[in-house]
């Protein structure tokens, strides 16, 4: 290459500018963003609202070889809708199969053992899914000393930081009685 074929200084240091944006704007198109969907919101788009407590949990492929994971609820009291059975199964995005694990960025997470409230839709195959990802999942606690129970939504942030573990804090400090979370509910349902 003769010298005055030669990039200058100015063109490689555009060039490399140009490829630090682009790929930070890829970057920033791929990240999840959720807008937050309130009380009323969710009971509006759900089928069923149910306060149940996690039976099991199950992770399984499907034809297609995707991870996904079967949640068996045992209803203790219906909101909203109607379900048939005491006990049934929701399906979720992602889980832990063998020594694999497949996440889902704001996939509503149950364990074994917890009371959720979950506002649930039906998918295309038929079957309940959580309203809003994890937006449609209440964890269900109690206070120790006043014996009141509470509601309390995950906060989704997709990594853990100091900023989600604020998160975290806040979102307990936002946390609705389950008697309000059940009013709310029902208000917009009727």
């Amino acid at each position: 290459m003769r010298k005055r074929d030669r990039p200058g200084a100015g063109m490689i240091l555009w060039t490399v500018w140009a490829m630090v944006f682009w790929i930070a704007s890829a970057m920033q198109l791929s990240a999840t963003r959720m807008v937050p969907l309130s009380v009323e919101q969710l009971a509006g788009v759900a089928g069923v609202v149910v306060h149940a407590r996690v039976e099991s949990v199950a992770a399984a492929r499907d034809k297609e070889g995707r991870v996904f994971t079967r949640i068996g609820l045992r209803r203790i009291e219906t909101w909203k809708g109607r379900m048939e059975t005491g006990s049934f199964e929701i399906v979720a995005g992602g889980g832990v199969l063998g020594d694999r694990e497949v996440r889902v960025v704001g996939q509503a997470v149950y364990a074994v053992g917890e009371e959720v409230v979950a506002f649930l839709v039906r998918n295309p195959d038929g079957e309940w899914v959580t309203v809003g990802l994890s937006q449609g999942r209440f964890s269900i606690w109690r206070d120790a000393a006043s014996g009141q129970r509470y509601a309390v939504r995950p906060v989704v942030s997709g990594h853990d930081s100091p900023a989600a573990a604020r998160d975290v804090e806040a979102a307990v400090l936002r946390s609705l009685t389950l008697e309000e979370l059940k009013r709310r509910t029902q208000e917009t349902s009727r």
